[in-house]
């Protein structure tokens, strides 16, 4: 399936880095979406969205939902017009 934009919600928007320095405030996210981890995690998946993700954003993602719901957290690890990468957190 494809990625649906209007499904992306900011739930937080944050400080700015933790040292106090400025740059983009940080995001939190909530994705919901009939797609599967493997499908939302590919390159590229979220590419559409690049002017709306910052490196640093968190998106807790809603998946699967017409099959076998589950829960995921990611970070974006980088952003710009050609492409948004995102990273599974597996720790917390």
């Amino acid at each position: 399936m494809a990625l649906t934009p209007n499904s992306l919600t900011v739930l937080s928007i944050g400080a700015t880095r933790p040292n106090g320095q400025a740059g983009a405030r940080r995001k939190l996210h909530l994705y919901t979406s009939d797609d599967t981890h493997a499908t939302v995690s590919g390159a590229g998946y979220f590419s559409a969205l690049y002017q709306r993700l910052n490196p640093g954003d968190i998106i807790l993602a809603a998946l699967d939902l017409g099959g076998t719901p589950q829960l995921r957290a990611y970070i974006v690890t980088a952003s710009s017009a050609s492409s948004v990468s995102i990273a599974q957190i597996t720790t917390v």
